[in-house]
């Protein structure tokens, strides 16, 4: 069988406060219900591998909501299920969407360890923040934006 080569995107919709301008399916308030959440997600991706065995995911991206919400072991069940069931390559890119606040050394070191090598912040998600730090919002003030910048270049250098 001649595999399949895709990219497989896993939706994370937990976010601290839901964006005026976002359309996707995401809760705030909700972030007591991750665990069983990335419980089902494990069984989907377990359930979809089966169906679609000739797979083979050449990347892998953790969207939602805010996928840095999550504990970096959960992040790295995932990729490891993601790993053995939809023989992910091993140079694969795997992004993770974070937000300023959300994330720090020990956390986005946890989350390199585990496999991801790219972090992303949406453009739309960049204008709310900007918007955000002049009106001391959501996301903090410019120096925890400067900080998880700084940490991100700090927990994914290897």
């Amino acid at each position: 069988m001649t595999a399949l080569k895709t990219a497989l995107y896993l939706h994370i919709p937990f976010c601290l406060q839901r964006c005026t301008y976002c359309d996707f399916n995401t809760y705030d308030g909700l972030l007591d219900h991750r665990s069983a959440y990335v419980t089902a997600l494990r069984r989907e991706i377990h359930h979809r591998a089966a169906l679609y065995p000739e797979i083979e995911a050449t990347t892998l991206y953790f969207g939602g909501g805010t996928p840095s919400l999550l504990l970096p072991e959960w992040i790295a069940t995932l990729i490891a299920d993601v790993r053995r069931h939809f023989r992910l390559v091993p140079e694969a890119e795997v992004t993770l969407e974070a937000n300023p606040g959300t994330v720090d050394v020990a956390s986005l070191s946890a989350l390199r360890a585990a496999g991801v090598n790219r972090l992303r912040e949406s453009k739309a998600k960049s204008r709310v923040v900007v918007q955000s730090l002049r009106m001391g919002g959501a996301f903090g003030g410019k120096e925890v934006q400067a900080n998880a910048f700084a940490d991100a270049l700090k927990g994914l250098k290897k």
